[in-house]
């Protein structure tokens, strides 16, 4: 009852957000393109028992270098190509499960009550992906391996066809590494062991 009310009383906010300049440098190489057209799309942004919306208008561009796409996209700082929510969606989901130690599904739990956004598992996994290129592994695992406890716990989770390993230090209560992983054979698990004891 509380959830409905407070919605009810915060009716959607849909916020406007553009970068469609003129010509735009093409991802792989950075030679600049030229719009030929834009393309605006509603992505779902993170607000305190809000739904709130970014609408992103981006450009189209014609590519005039020999990369292997003939087209491509603007971007919209804090949303992805092709993106169904911001960053601060995945980033929140992602400290969720890793910092916090939220299952899959009690972190989903958790952005429904809290956020009133419900992703799917598939999205778990892409925004851990995600996290893992932006995150300097290196630089945490320094961090991890001066205030380690000595202990160290391997867990996995198993979610439609996917896996993702944990290492954790108990004591620490901190998430040292972490893979996703398409299937969680013993090869992946090995190969994921090689990398935790390569760090240290």
């Amino acid at each position: 009852m509380l959830g409905e009310r407070v919605i009810a009383e915060k009716p959607a906010k849909v916020e406007k957000r553009t970068h469609a300049p003129k010509r735009y440098p093409c991802p792989s190489c950075g030679k600049l393109g030229r719009r030929i057209f834009t393309r605006t799309r509603r992505v779902r942004h993170l607000a305190h028992r809000r739904e709130v919306w970014w609408e992103v208008t981006v450009g189209v561009y014609q590519a005039k270098c020999d990369c292997a796409r003939e087209h491509f996209t603007s971007t919209v700082p804090g949303v992805e190509v092709g993106a169904e929510y911001t960053n601060a969606v995945r980033e929140k989901l992602v400290d969720l499960i890793v910092r916090d130690h939220l299952s899959n599904y009690k972190a989903i739990e958790h952005l429904a009550e809290v956020f009133l956004i419900k992703p799917s598992i598939g999205f778990i996994y892409d925004a851990l992906e995600w996290a893992g290129k932006k995150v300097s592994r290196g630089a945490y695992r320094e961090c991890c391996l001066a205030l380690q406890s000595g202990v160290l716990c391997i867990d996995e989770v198993h979610e439609r066809g996917r896996a993702i390993l944990f290492a954790t230090d108990p004591l620490l209560d901190a998430t040292v590494g972490w893979k996703v992983v398409k299937q969680n054979d013993q090869a992946s698990m090995d190969a994921f062991l090689d990398e935790l004891k390569a760090a240290g």
